[in-house]
Order: C-alpha cells, then sequence, then structure tokens
C-alpha cells in the first residue's frame, strides 16, 4: 500500500512517468525501485509520438521500450500508453514482460500522432481515454472506425481487457457480475449514461453523482491547477 493512502479494496497506487522522455534515466530507476518497493507497476506513455522515440535514440537506445528495458524498468503488470510508434517486435517484447497497452483511439487522432497499428501482437490491450471525456462507447466507436480506416482487424476484445486489467490489478474476476467480481455496472438510456453501479453500491443515479458534487469538484481542481502552474513557473 502507498504511503499515506488509505487502504481501500478500490483504491490502487501506481507510479507514473507520463512520457518517457520527460524523465532522465536516473528518474526512471527510481520510478522503477519504488514501484517494486511498494508491490506495484508503473503507467508510462510509451511511442505516443516520434519524439518518444528520437529521444530513446539519443540516450542510446533502439526506442522508448528498449530504453525502459535497458533501465529494468518493464515491471511486470505496468501499463504502456500508446504505443503508436512500436513494431510488432518491440509489441511482442512488452507482453513478453506481461505488461499492458492502453489505447486510446481519439486522444490519438486528435493529436495527430498516428494510429497504433500494431497492437494486435499483444495479449494484454485494454481500451483508454487519455484524458478525453470518459465514455468508453464513443471510445469503442471511435476505435471501430479508426481500425476500418487503416486496415487493422485486430481489435477485437480491448474494452473487455479493460476488464481484464483491473481484474489483474485488484485481484478480482474480470468478468463483472461474476461471482467475486467488482461487480462494476452501467446503465446507458438514449446513448447517454443513466446510472452507475460500482462494487455493488450505485454512485451515479439518473446522471447525477450520489455522494459528490461536480461544481464543487470543478471548483477545487480549479484551485489546485491554479497552484500547480504557479509552482511550476518557479522551476
Amino acid at each position: 500500500m502507498l504511503q499515506g493512502v488509505e487502504a481501500s479494496p478500490l483504491l490502487r497506487g501506481l507510479i507514473g512517468l507520463h512520457a518517457s522522455f520527460t524523465v532522465g534515466d536516473d528518474t526512471v530507476r527510481e520510478a522503477r525501485d519504488l514501484a517494486r518497493d511498494l508491490e506495484t507497476v508503473l503507467h508510462v506513455h510509451v511511442a505516443e509520438d516520434m519524439a518518444d522515440v528520437m529521444d530513446a535514440q539519443a540516450h542510446g537506445s533502439a526506442g522508448p521500450l528498449e530504453r525502459l528495458m535497458s533501465l529494468g524498468a518493464l515491471v511486470p503488470g505496468s501499463i504502456l500508453a500508446h504505443g503508436v510508434y512500436l513494431s510488432a517486435d518491440q509489441v511482442r517484447a512488452a507482453d513478453a514482460h506481461r505488461c499492458w497497452f492502453v489505447h486510446n483511439p481519439r486522444s490519438n487522432e486528435g493529436n495527430r500522432v498516428g494510429y497504433a497499428h500494431m497492437l494486435s501482437y499483444s495479449t494484454r490491450v485494454a481500451l483508454g481515454t487519455d484524458g478525453w471525456n470518459a465514455d468508453m462507447a464513443q471510445e469503442e466507436g471511435a476505435l471501430a472506425r479508426l481500425a476500418e480506416q487503416n486496415d487493422d482487424a485486430g481489435i477485437s476484445g480491448r474494452l473487455a481487457g479493460g476488464h481484464r486489467l483491473v481484474a489483474e490489478r485488484f485481484g478480482t474476476y474480470p468478468e463483472p457480475l461474476a461471482p467475486g467480481a467488482i461487480g462494476d455496472l452501467v446503465v446507458r438510456k438514449d446513448g447517454g449514461v443513466c446510472h452507475v453501479v460500482v462494487s455493488g453500491r450505485l454512485v451515479v443515479a439518473d446522471g447525477l453523482l450520489v455522494n459528490g458534487n461536480l461544481d464543487s469538484i470543478a471548483e477545487a481542481a480549479r484551485v489546485q491547477a491554479a497552484r500547480l502552474w504557479a509552482r511550476m513557473a518557479t522551476i
């Protein structure tokens, strides 16, 4: 359990690096050691853009994946976001280390970085949003559209892959409503989210948070964002 974080059956901490080209080798090593010490995994953007590849090559590696491998940072179970500029062999190598890929088709399209063609060479691929609105139905629709445009027939099961990923991290069952599963359920109406159940507990009812206020959450986020930018300005 991460220090200072209250134990919860619904909470798991990861060590996040964002993109590897934003950090030096010492930081990668420290993140690797911290993940292993805390018995968790890394979350890192890998080959989202060619800038990541060129930076890794400047560090003496063939690419960002090889750089992480050379630093011992491919902790089994780690989550690698994007993988747009990876080859089939690189994806297979990450899969052999039991790492997960998260495909973010809307983000990749919106940022004009390309399409992650090679992820079908991994057995561990989930679907994500990379900070876009958290509507997985829209993400799945975008995946289907972009896969057709890019002649990618290997996309089946990526939404369900998220259940497998969550089950692995939380030690539960991948089928959302199976005995022993966390028990998540989303009810839609007219294309929008109506109700959400998490671990058997109603958290969204008729499209509204049950135990939170979005306006208050947004205001708190604005305050913290201003503090962060002020701190960044001093670095």
